[in-house]
């Protein structure tokens, strides 16, 4: 990916590997643009495995801001641990994502949960792996 100036839109390329890569909230941090909810998702729906264990294998950052009890980055590093927890290599990441995640993105593109805070957005991709996890496959 070409790097840019801060505020510079990205070409549609660039913006389309982001996305199957899992670095759309990369690409709108470095433009410096507010990042929305699918773009968080992406980062989970779609990141590999080794890019899943580095992230997880971050340290736990401090709470959020404005009282919340978690940050972006907690709640993605802390479901990025569940993620790498739950499965054994990189196959299974991979069936979870495919199955579990990546259809939660058009519902976050579309009309999904927009207005989340941190902490709800982890309860509600938590909620959705659980139900995969106990056969539950219905996730709607």
């Amino acid at each position: 990916m070409a790097h840019r100036r801060k505020g510079t839109p990205p070409c549609v390329a660039d913006e389309c590997e982001a996305f199957l890569e899992g670095r759309s909230q990369q690409l709108y941090e470095q433009a410096d643009w507010p990042v929305p909810l699918w773009a968080r998702l992406n980062r989970l729906a779609r990141s590999s495995y080794d890019d899943m264990l580095e992230l997880a294998g971050r340290p736990l950052p401090r709470r959020g801001r404005g009282g919340r009890s978690m940050s972006w980055d907690s709640a993605l590093l802390l479901l990025a641990r569940q993620l790498v927890a739950d499965c054994d290599g990189p196959d299974e990441l991979s069936e979870r994502q495919c199955a579990v995640l990546q259809p939660l993105e058009p519902q976050a593109f579309a009309n999904g949960p927009f207005d989340l805070f941190p902490d709800e957005f982890f309860d509600f991709v938590l909620h959705h792996l659980a139900a995969y996890e106990h056969g539950d496959h219905d996730r709607s």
